[in-house]
């Protein structure tokens, strides 16, 4: 996954986690905020890209998951499986994905069928 598709910055984190809508498949959470153009700041944008075509996706897993190594693998196997479905995800939210326990059991397809589950719910995935 590029860069500039990442969520950065405490506050972009703070404001999904408390205006976002939460979605949960098995092993992993997904937590959605809708942008809308018009309320789009400067610090939000991230450059020429206006709010209507931003995403940018971000993962947050907490020290309870593991050690470094399980924490660091999950993360790459995230941005991989994102990386992937970013074609078909709509443009305009923040997505932030929360792996949980279980999530470190499941094989690649299986997390793979988990994330693209969770973006159908949240009516994320373009139809």
């Amino acid at each position: 996954m590029k860069k500039i598709y990442s969520l950065k910055g405490r506050g972009n984190y703070q404001e999904v986690f408390e205006k976002g809508k939460r979605f949960n498949s098995e092993g992993i959470q997904l937590i959605v905020l809708r942008l809308k153009s018009n309320e789009v700041s400067s610090t939000r944008a991230g450059g020429p890209e206006g709010g209507d075509r931003l995403i940018r996706i971000g993962i947050s897993i907490g020290a309870r998951y593991g050690g470094a190594c399980e924490r660091n693998t999950a993360k790459r196997r995230i941005r991989a499986i994102c990386s992937e479905m970013l074609p078909s995800i709509e443009r305009g939210y923040y997505l932030v994905l929360r792996p949980q326990g279980a999530f470190s059991g499941l094989e690649y397809h299986k997390a793979k069928d988990s994330m693209r589950r969770l973006f159908r719910m949240s009516g994320v995935l373009k139809r």
